[in-house]
Protein backbone atom coordinates (compact mmCIF):
# COMPACT_ATOMS: atom_id res chain seq x y z
CA UNK A 1 0.00 0.00 0.00
CA UNK A 2 1.39 3.65 -0.64
CA UNK A 3 1.16 5.38 2.58
CA UNK A 4 1.31 8.90 1.23
CA UNK A 5 -0.31 9.99 -1.93
CA UNK A 6 0.22 13.45 -3.63
CA UNK A 7 -3.11 14.94 -2.04
CA UNK A 8 -1.63 13.88 1.63
CA UNK A 9 1.48 15.25 0.67
CA UNK A 10 -0.72 19.04 -0.53
CA UNK A 11 -2.32 18.66 2.70
CA UNK A 12 1.12 18.60 5.11
CA UNK A 13 2.11 21.43 3.03
CA UNK A 14 -0.99 23.55 3.51
CA UNK A 15 -1.18 22.96 7.17
CA UNK A 16 2.42 23.34 7.72
CA UNK A 17 4.14 23.56 11.00
CA UNK A 18 1.78 22.79 14.12
CA UNK A 19 4.51 23.68 16.90
CA UNK A 20 2.27 26.49 18.14
CA UNK A 21 -1.13 23.93 18.18
CA UNK A 22 -1.98 22.06 22.07
CA UNK A 23 -4.13 19.97 20.10
CA UNK A 24 -2.97 19.44 17.10
CA UNK A 25 -4.44 18.53 13.68
CA UNK A 26 -3.86 14.63 12.45
CA UNK A 27 -3.28 14.55 8.59
CA UNK A 28 -3.13 10.89 8.67
CA UNK A 29 -3.08 7.89 10.28
CA UNK A 30 -0.91 4.57 9.96
CA UNK A 31 -1.43 1.22 11.19
CA UNK A 32 -0.04 -2.10 11.93
CA UNK A 33 -3.32 -4.55 10.45
CA UNK A 34 -1.40 -8.09 12.33
CA UNK A 35 -0.27 -6.26 15.42
CA UNK A 36 -0.53 -3.37 17.86
CA UNK A 37 0.32 -0.06 16.69
CA UNK A 38 -1.16 3.20 15.25
CA UNK A 39 0.54 6.41 13.87
CA UNK A 40 -1.55 9.48 14.44
CA UNK A 41 0.67 12.20 11.76
CA UNK A 42 0.15 15.64 12.30
CA UNK A 43 3.50 16.81 10.54
CA UNK A 44 6.04 15.53 7.29
CA UNK A 45 9.46 17.27 6.31
CA UNK A 46 9.48 15.66 2.71
CA UNK A 47 12.99 16.44 3.02
CA UNK A 48 14.09 14.40 5.32
CA UNK A 49 10.91 11.57 5.26
CA UNK A 50 10.47 12.16 8.88
CA UNK A 51 7.05 12.21 9.89
CA UNK A 52 5.94 13.91 13.73
CA UNK A 53 3.04 12.50 15.69
CA UNK A 54 1.62 10.46 18.31
CA UNK A 55 2.40 7.21 18.37
CA UNK A 56 0.72 4.33 19.79
CA UNK A 57 1.99 0.69 19.97
CA UNK A 58 1.01 -0.72 23.26
CA UNK A 59 -1.63 1.64 24.69
CA UNK A 60 -1.59 3.90 27.89
CA UNK A 61 1.27 5.63 29.54
CA UNK A 62 3.71 4.10 26.47
CA UNK A 63 2.14 6.38 23.75
CA UNK A 64 3.63 9.30 23.33
CA UNK A 65 5.05 12.45 20.38
CA UNK A 66 7.49 11.13 18.69
CA UNK A 67 9.62 11.24 15.10
CA UNK A 68 9.34 8.45 12.82
CA UNK A 69 10.89 7.54 9.32
CA UNK A 70 8.68 7.39 6.10
CA UNK A 71 11.38 4.28 5.59
CA UNK A 72 11.00 2.61 9.02
CA UNK A 73 7.52 2.26 8.24
CA UNK A 74 7.68 1.03 4.60
CA UNK A 75 10.14 -1.59 5.53
CA UNK A 76 8.23 -3.20 8.49
CA UNK A 77 7.14 -6.18 7.48
CA UNK A 78 4.64 -8.14 10.44
CA UNK A 79 2.60 -11.42 9.80
CA UNK A 80 1.51 -13.18 6.80
CA UNK A 81 4.19 -10.76 5.02
CA UNK A 82 2.14 -7.62 5.65
CA UNK A 83 3.15 -4.46 6.08
CA UNK A 84 2.07 -0.84 7.69
CA UNK A 85 -1.14 0.48 5.85
CA UNK A 86 -3.09 3.86 5.90
CA UNK A 87 -6.12 4.08 7.20
CA UNK A 88 -8.18 4.98 3.89
CA UNK A 89 -11.50 6.07 5.75
CA UNK A 90 -9.69 8.59 7.96
CA UNK A 91 -10.22 11.92 7.81
CA UNK A 92 -7.61 14.82 9.36
CA UNK A 93 -9.22 16.37 12.65
CA UNK A 94 -7.95 17.23 15.83
CA UNK A 95 -5.86 14.79 17.94
CA UNK A 96 -8.21 15.12 20.93
CA UNK A 97 -10.78 14.05 18.30
CA UNK A 98 -9.21 10.64 17.40
CA UNK A 99 -10.64 8.55 20.51
CA UNK A 100 -7.15 7.71 21.85
CA UNK A 101 -7.55 7.56 25.57
CA UNK A 102 -4.56 8.10 26.69
CA UNK A 103 -3.72 11.77 24.54
CA UNK A 104 -3.03 14.35 26.75
CA UNK A 105 -2.62 17.72 24.86
CA UNK A 106 1.14 18.06 23.92
CA UNK A 107 2.12 21.36 26.17
CA UNK A 108 0.27 19.20 29.27
CA UNK A 109 2.57 16.05 28.42
CA UNK A 110 5.81 17.54 27.80
CA UNK A 111 8.42 19.22 29.56
CA UNK A 112 11.57 20.81 28.34
CA UNK A 113 14.66 17.99 29.17
CA UNK A 114 16.85 20.94 29.71
CA UNK A 115 18.46 21.42 33.48
CA UNK A 116 18.94 25.17 32.77
CA UNK A 117 15.20 26.30 32.03
CA UNK A 118 13.45 27.70 33.96
CA UNK A 119 9.96 26.11 33.64
CA UNK A 120 8.97 29.59 31.10
CA UNK A 121 9.01 26.45 28.24
CA UNK A 122 6.40 27.05 25.09
CA UNK A 123 6.41 25.25 22.13
CA UNK A 124 8.72 21.69 23.18
CA UNK A 125 9.24 19.46 20.60
CA UNK A 126 11.14 16.63 19.88
CA UNK A 127 15.06 17.47 18.70
CA UNK A 128 17.62 15.40 17.80
CA UNK A 129 21.12 16.09 19.01
CA UNK A 130 24.10 16.57 16.84
CA UNK A 131 26.83 14.87 18.77
CA UNK A 132 25.76 14.42 22.55
CA UNK A 133 24.22 11.04 22.92
CA UNK A 134 24.80 9.99 19.58
CA UNK A 135 22.17 11.23 18.03
CA UNK A 136 19.44 10.70 20.68
CA UNK A 137 16.28 12.33 21.39
CA UNK A 138 14.93 15.07 23.64
CA UNK A 139 12.27 17.55 24.52
CA UNK A 140 13.50 20.71 24.24
CA UNK A 141 11.31 24.22 24.19
CA UNK A 142 12.18 26.74 21.50
CA UNK A 143 13.71 29.24 23.44
CA UNK A 144 16.57 26.34 24.71
CA UNK A 145 16.68 25.00 21.01
CA UNK A 146 17.54 28.77 20.01
CA UNK A 147 20.08 29.32 22.56
CA UNK A 148 22.27 26.10 21.74
CA UNK A 149 23.93 25.19 18.17
CA UNK A 150 24.35 21.87 19.69
CA UNK A 151 20.27 20.66 18.85
CA UNK A 152 18.70 20.27 15.09
CA UNK A 153 15.13 21.31 15.56
CA UNK A 154 13.04 18.56 13.26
Amino acid sequence: MKLLTKQILKEFQRVGNQDSENDPVVIVKFFNPTGAGHWYVTEFNPDTEVFFGYVSILGGPNDEFGLFSLKELESYEGHMGLGIERDLYFTAKPLSKCGIDSFTPIMDALACDNVDCHGNCQDIRPVKMKEIFEGGIVNWCRACRKKDSEFIAE
